[in-house]
């Protein structure tokens, strides 16, 4: 059975096979990467923004046209 050790900050692996002990530095595995989105969720998310840019937009115009009547009617 294979035991984790640790000598002047560096991990080790200790492994006996046939009596004889083995050790060679230990390497953590890699953590896995996020999986990326399908191209039916990426299309769902990009249209999502796209609404969401949209509103906003419309917000600003919307706005934008107050003032520009208030302007209108103070000249």
């Amino acid at each position: 059975m294979a035991k984790i050790i640790e000598e002047d900050g560096v991990q080790y692996i200790i492994e006996e096979v046939n009596g004889v002990e083995y050790k060679y530095p230990y390497t953590p595995p890699e953590p896995k990467p996020e999986p990326s989105p399908s191209a039916e969720e990426r299309i769902a998310q990009l249209e999502a923004e796209l609404a969401e840019s949209r509103r906003e937009n419309l917000t600003a115009m919307e706005a934008i046209a107050e003032l520009y009547v208030l302007f209108l009617g103070a000249g």
